[in-house]
């Protein structure tokens, strides 16, 4: 995507971004199938995750809604930022 928006192909960003929330999505539903298999599966397990293990599930959760808010985000242009120090040329 980044190639995209440097060469100015606006639609093709967009078409990307479609592409790679659409991928988000699709894993997201995965994952709540699996935990419905481990529900029926694996009830000790399943009550860890609510049990025991809720605080570290709550942390995945918050850590995915940032990186699909990320994902949608508009992000600069390369030349509205700056490269960090060690990676300067002056």
């Amino acid at each position: 995507m980044h190639h995209a928006r440097r060469a100015g192909a606006a639609d093709l960003v967009a078409l990307l971004r479609r592409r790679a929330l659409a991928s988000g999505v699709v894993v997201g539903a995965r994952v709540l199938a699996g935990l419905a298999v481990v529900a029926a599966d694996a009830p000790d397990l399943f009550a860890d995750l609510l049990g025991p293990a809720l605080p570290l599930v709550l942390l995945t959760l918050a850590h995915n809604a940032v990186v699909a808010r990320l994902a949608v985000a508009d992000v600069p242009d390369e030349g509205t930022t700056r490269a960090p120090v060690h990676l300067r040329s002056n």
